[in-house]
């Protein structure tokens, strides 16, 4: 990568592929996002980029570069995931209009590219925190995920649920949520598991000899 202002730096987060062979990803800073660093350099807002497989290597399509706050989200820690219509769906854990993260779309665009939209804001940190995990969608469209809390209290994280409503737009609903320490912070998304189970971790939490060290949780229905 070659960072700003050209496509994207600092890629933390997993991959996916297409039925082409085609890779997905994210960066959290580059891009031609004007975003700054704490010296004050801009360094970029971060991007969605394509790996597509050529003779003798692979060609690199950005997809997005992410504008930052209050238009667009920044720094998408987590990565992609597709829908049955070939959309790409991911969180920011910066952005949006409370500068708390967004979750988003990447669609194909007629004519070529790819065009955004913002699903979903998260409006403050002492209320539903901000999303670091992966998305993942249930057999009925609707999409799941954590947020990790970005200050000390009240909340410490949660898990989530978009639902597509029937109006346009997508409904928020908190599922979980991670009220003290010895729970411990969400910071990786969940998964399914049996009878509809939400399966993940906390980087912190616990209520051993050590209680800081972090749990496995399942969230029932």
């Amino acid at each position: 990568f070659a960072g700003y202002p050209t496509d994207g730096s600092q890629s933390t987060a997993s991959l996916i592929f297409d039925s082409a062979g085609s890779l997905y990803g994210t960066t959290t800073a580059g891009g031609n996002g004007t975003c700054t660093n704490t010296k004050g350099t801009i360094v970029g807002c971060g991007t969605a980029f394509e790996l597509s497989p050529v003779s003798g290597g692979w060609h690199e399509t950005v997809l997005h570069s992410f504008l930052g706050s209050p238009q667009d989200g920044q720094s998408p820690l987590a990565g992609l995931v597709f829908d049955k219509s070939g959309n790409l769906f991911g969180t920011t854990i910066w952005g949006g209009t409370g500068y708390d993260g967004t979750v988003f779309e990447l669609s194909p665009a007629t004519g070529g590219g790819w065009s955004e939209s913002v699903l979903f804001e998260f409006p403050d940190p002492n209320s539903q925190g901000a999303p670091y995990g992966n998305l993942i969608f249930d057999a009925s469209g609707n999409l799941y995920s954590t947020t990790s809390s970005t200050s000390n209290f009240p909340l410490e994280g949660s898990v989530f649920e978009l639902s597509p409503s029937s109006s346009g737009g997508w409904n928020y609903t908190t599922l979980y949520d991670f009220t003290n320490l010895s729970l411990g912070s969400p910071e990786a998304g969940v998964i399914f598991g049996p009878k509809g189970y939400l399966y993940g971790t906390t980087s912190n939490g616990g209520m051993g000899s050590n209680p800081y060290t972090g749990i496995v949780f399942a969230v029932a229905p």
